[in-house]
């Protein structure tokens, strides 16, 4: 059988204060699309691509019976993910503001503010990025851009369906 490439997410703005370390987590309001047909639903986050297509109904459930077959598309699919969030002013006052991926899997580019904020490649890695100089008072979008891993998985693009493991495996 045929295995799936999870894409999942976990986020949080961190700064350092006369008081400690301080975080927000970047947990509400967030939304997936299909890259190539953008149409966002909300999903919840932490999560991935599985959980959100199975929290709005667009796939069966991989863990049952034979499903995983019918889902193989969805890891030949680039997808987005997105979420806005608020910035009280007295944070920026910070020196240092970053915001911490401990789960962000795998090939992403990330913008905040419509600005490229940076590269992930490797989910077992916790990512960290400077966001003082992107950040607004008020609103602030953050955008994920998950690329296929598969384009990465065999020498070319046009080998994609013969580096595959065979059905029957």
């Amino acid at each position: 059988m045929k295995s799936y490439l999870t894409l999942s997410i976990t986020c949080f703005i961190s700064f350092t204060s006369l008081f400690g370390q301080m975080q927000i987590a970047l947990t509400k309001n967030w939304f997936y699309t299909q890259a190539d047909t953008i149409q966002w639903q909300a999903c919840t986050i932490p999560g991935n691509t599985y959980t959100a297509l199975l929290e709005n109904q667009k796939i069966p459930n991989p863990f049952y019976g034979d499903n995983e077959k019918n889902i193989q598309w969805v890891s030949e699919k680039n997808w987005l993910f997105k979420t806005k969030f608020d910035i009280d002013s007295k944070y920026l006052k910070e020196d240092n503001i970053h915001m911490e991926c401990p789960g962000l899997d795998t090939d992403c580019s990330l913008y905040l503010n419509n600005q490229y904020l940076g590269k992930a490649n490797n989910a077992f890695r916790h990512w960290t990025f400077d966001v003082k100089q992107l950040l607004n008072v008020g609103e602030n979008e953050l955008l994920i851009q998950f690329n296929s891993c598969l384009l990465y998985t065999s020498p070319s693009p046009r080998d994609r369906t013969r580096s595959r493991m065979p059905s029957s495996a």
